[in-house]
């Protein structure tokens, strides 16, 4: 072989070899960017949709993909610490609601907590609830139930609303803020989602864990991720939900979206007993110990 030959051989072998150098660097350049989680020691908290770093190794995982969407109920508005936190096309945000912009539902609430009819409206006064509150007046039509309610039963005090347990601002806003994320599932024919309040902080081997139950393709209503209880009953790699409280990490199966909202909004439990409600007549179970925590 002459020198030339060999020098373009050479040359092929250097160009093979950067060739496949180049492909290793985009390939690192891809998963660091894509995969890489930062932990300081300020701020030690491992990316919800990561399962983490170990021995200063980056370690690559999947992205959820166990739900259709998740929502993220963003109580603090400090939207540029979430953004940081949660870099995932998959998620959506949920605002909490100030329930002073919609004069609406404050008036139905107002009523609740009061049961001052000077709340009560025409748009605020619902025929179902009337009868379901007065018996006595089954046989009304729509019509005749608010005449009914304009002439007698406001001087009488008939009752429209049963009376309400949420009684601060706070508590209203967040159940209104979580409906806001079940309409939207609702709205976009979502099979299951996944619920979390923005002080979630989710444990590291939290992907293996909700694999390791959902493919086994048992049936659940609510699965919660967390919360704190006083009565479990262990079933498999889960406990039956009895007294779980806690909205800061949940999903919900399509079955169970339209009932736990027109429990929701009935005004009467706060969002915390409503899911509590829900847990003694659906399939509801709790990961223990719990694969996420709250701050």
């Amino acid at each position: 072989m002459n020198n030339i030959s060999k020098n373009k051989q050479k040359l092929n072998e250097i160009n093979q070899i950067l060739k496949r150098s180049m492909q290793m660097k985009n390939c690192e350049m891809n998963y660091t960017t894509s995969f890489q989680i930062k932990e300081t020691k300020e701020n030690n908290k491992i990316d919800p949709y990561f399962i983490g770093s170990l021995n200063n190794k980056i370690i690559k995982t999947n992205k959820i993909k166990h739900f259709d969407k998740i929502y993220i109920i963003n109580k603090n508005n400090n939207l540029d610490y979430f953004y940081n936190k949660f870099n995932i096309n998959n998620i959506k945000i949920i605002k909490k609601v100030n329930i002073k912009n919609n004069q609406k539902l404050l008036n139905k609430w107002l009523y609740q907590l009061s049961h001052d009819n000077k709340y009560i409206s025409k748009e605020i006064f619902n025929y179902k609830s009337y009868i379901l509150n007065n018996p006595k007046l089954k046989n009304l039509n729509i019509a005749q139930a608010w005449n009914h309610y304009i002439n007698i039963g406001r001087n009488k005090n008939y009752i429209v609303f049963k009376k309400t347990q949420i009684i601060d601002y706070e508590s209203i806003n967040i159940l209104l803020s979580h409906i806001n994320a079940i309409n939207d599932a609702i709205s976009n024919n979502y099979k299951s989602i996944l619920i979390l309040e923005d002080n979630a902080n989710i444990k590291k081997n939290y992907d293996y864990l909700l694999k390791e139950y959902l493919n086994k393709n048992e049936k659940w209503d609510i699965l919660f991720l967390g919360g704190n209880h006083s009565k479990l009953i262990k079933t498999n790699i889960l406990y039956k939900a009895l007294k779980v409280k806690g909205t800061y990490a949940y999903a919900l199966n399509s079955n169970i979206f339209k009932i736990l909202k027109e429990l929701s909004m009935n005004f009467i439990f706060t969002y915390d007993k409503c899911l509590q409600k829900m847990q003694k007549f659906y399939n509801c179970y709790l990961f223990y110990p719990n694969i996420v925590t709250n701050d």
